[in-house]
């Protein structure tokens, strides 16, 4: 048996491969962590940044059969990747001691940063 058609070494191959490729995609993601998707107005990737003094975080409300999500917490000074689909998101911030405050809501899918204080908060798409 050549080793081109041992069925042993085409799927030890195969691995391979795919863990190649799942490290470069992970590279590629890393990578394109700092490249922001525009705001294009369609469902997908996008980022939420807290550059405000407290952390913050997106909930997409349910319509209809579809499911709401609520994002990661975001600390200060960071982004995390969100999914927007165009439908309701409600965006909020969190006290020190962990309970919530509403900021705003948005439709139109977009990266979206929050802004401020805990006292005199705002956010804006990008």
């Amino acid at each position: 048996m050549s080793i081109l058609t041992n069925p042993r070494v085409l799927r030890r191959s195969a691995a391979i491969a795919a863990a190649a490729a799942l490290a470069i995609s992970v590279g590629a993601a890393s990578a394109g962590a700092a490249t922001v998707r525009p705001a294009d107005g369609t469902p997908g990737w996008y980022e939420l940044c807290s550059d405000g003094t407290y952390s913050s975080e997106i909930i997409e409300n349910p319509v209809g059969d579809e499911p709401g999500f609520d994002s990661v917490i975001v600390a200060p000074g960071t982004c995390a990747p969100i999914y927007m689909s165009g439908n309701e998101a409600d965006i909020y911030g969190f006290y020190p001691g962990g309970s919530t405050f509403f900021i705003g809501a948005e439709w139109w899918p977009a990266n979206i940063a929050t802004t401020g204080n805990e006292g005199d908060w705002g956010w804006y798409v990008f």
